[in-house]
């Protein structure tokens, strides 16, 4: 696709847009293709018309899904949710809201003490019984502002949902006692595949309900200095499962994100393997590398330098030339991270990479 040359008058402001969590707003120029245009090609052809940003989505997670209501992550047109005592997920684990941290379990909750007992204990919901029409109906304004790249989001993956069931500690235990007991394996592999089969469900039916573009998936698998378990675990666990979300995605015409956080660099090789479009990742990670590295294969989502709101205009510049210089890869465009949204001069950065990576990656007048 031919892609338009940069030309100074884009730099007009046409829009702008809320802050991250209180930051500056988000300045919106005469660019030439909106943000659902500009990420598709980012993810899908690699030639993006410039540099895509985290805050470039509107998300649309509706209160119809338990999960989403457990967790704090209601974004729909009826605006926050109320959290009143104990909200239960998908499975009926218990979930309270604490103002200061987000949804946590329950302090004391425990669903099962050993993951093979799944079978007796677990309950999947019949999405039948959910009014999705009316879900969808309430939502249609909400989601027409065609600027958007509009993006749902599954919050609970394989991992985080064992920790769910049996707790962290024998959630690692589990990963781990896969690998070395066959019928730990073979139930969690079962397990596994039934709420693939879930999840797949689910994702049909917010493709029909929903103008989706992109699905993230939250699955943490990392903490600060290492994976919380080896590649060849992940391989055998989870890469499986993950192949099939991505392919029902794909199959929909829907982008996918990886939301994992930690030191998961040891595992980006089998994101690729499994057809994650996206991953924004923590800056624990060294995402200059793994864009040099891996970024014609996978979007690797960055974080802009830190100066201080002081900064001049040309600190901010210098700063800009110095970041693309690094990032700005054609063929393996990057995007910026939630990270990045939170930077006190995010706004003065985006105005000079928009130009840089407009030069970049289209070329100028």
């Amino acid at each position: 696709m031919t892609k338009t040359p940069f030309n100074e008058k884009e730099l007009v402001v046409v829009r702008e847009l809320p802050g991250f969590h209180g930051s500056a707003p988000k300045t919106v120029y005469d660019q030439p293709a909106n943000f659902r245009e500009n990420w598709i090609a980012t993810l899908r052809d690699k030639e993006p018309w410039y540099l895509a940003s985290a805050l470039d989505f509107k998300n649309i997670c509706p209160r119809i899904s338990p999960d989403l209501r457990a967790k704090s992550m209601v974004t729909d047109a009826e605006g926050r949710y109320r959290y009143e005592g104990v909200e239960t997920d998908f499975f009926g684990a218990e979930w309270i809201y604490l103002p200061a941290s987000g949804a946590i379990e329950r302090e004391g909750y425990r669903m099962m003490d050993d993951i093979e007992d799944w079978e007796d204990v677990l309950v999947f919901p019949n999405m039948d019984e959910w009014d999705w029409e009316a879900a969808s109906a309430a939502n249609k304004e909400y989601q027409s502002d065609p600027l958007f790249c509009p993006k749902t989001i599954m919050v609970t993956g394989y991992f985080e949902r064992l920790i769910s069931f049996v707790g962290f500690e024998d959630a690692l235990i589990c990963m781990a006692e896969c690998m070395v007991d066959e019928d730990v394996a073979e139930s969690v592999h079962k397990l596994f595949q039934k709420l693939t089969d879930f999840y797949c469900d689910y994702i049909r039916r917010m493709a029909k309900y929903f103008d989706i573009a992109l699905l993230e998936l939250h699955d943490d698998w990392g903490h600060q200095h290492a994976a919380m378990f080896s590649p060849e675990t992940h391989r055998e666990m989870i890469l499986p499962y993950i192949k099939q979300i991505t392919a029902q995605c794909h199959e929909l015409g829907i982008l996918y994100e990886q939301h994992s956080c930690g030191m998961v660099e040891t595992i980006i090789p089998q994101m690729i393997e499994a057809g994650i479009d996206l991953w924004m990742g923590q800056p624990c990670n060294d995402k200059a590398m793994l864009v040099r590295e891996y970024g014609d294969k996978i979007c690797i989502g960055c974080e802009l330098p830190m100066l201080p709101p002081e900064a001049t205009d040309e600190e901010i510049h210098e700063a800009a030339v110095e970041w693309a210089a690094t990032y700005l890869i054609p063929g393996k465009p990057c995007a910026l991270s939630i990270e990045a949204a939170k930077n006190p001069n995010r706004d003065r950065f985006e105005r000079e990479l928009y130009v840089l990576s407009r030069k970049a990656f289209c070329g100028e007048e």
